[in-house]
């Protein structure tokens, strides 16, 4: 998805923290498993990795969250916990793949 900083946050930290506090607020038991800056091919994005609780299962999400003139990209892989393992090879890679021209 793509996201227009106006209004919403002044960068990519500001726009990181409001995700951290809308998943804690809104999902059911959230945890987030991981939330840091990395670098790719000259490009900085954050990771951010939570799970949450859905009435039958529960989710874990990655997100890479690129900045860009005044937007936000974000790309998200979501997979039940239980096959998590089996496809995190597979979605990471894809996730790695997308880059901002």
């Amino acid at each position: 998805s793509v996201v227009d900083l106006a209004g919403v946050a002044a960068d990519l930290d500001g726009y990181v923290e409001r995700c951290e506090q809308l998943i804690t607020q809104y999902t059911e038991q959230p945890e987030i498993i991981l939330s840091d800056r990395r670098r790719k091919n000259g490009l900085v994005y954050h990771k951010l990795v939570y799970s949450e609780q859905q009435p039958a299962f529960r989710l874990i999400r990655v997100q890479h969250l690129m900045a860009s003139q005044g937007k936000v990209y974000v790309v998200t892989l979501t997979c039940e916990d239980a096959v998590y393992d089996l496809c995190k090879e597979t979605g990471e890679a894809i996730m790695n793949s997308f880059t901002l021209k």
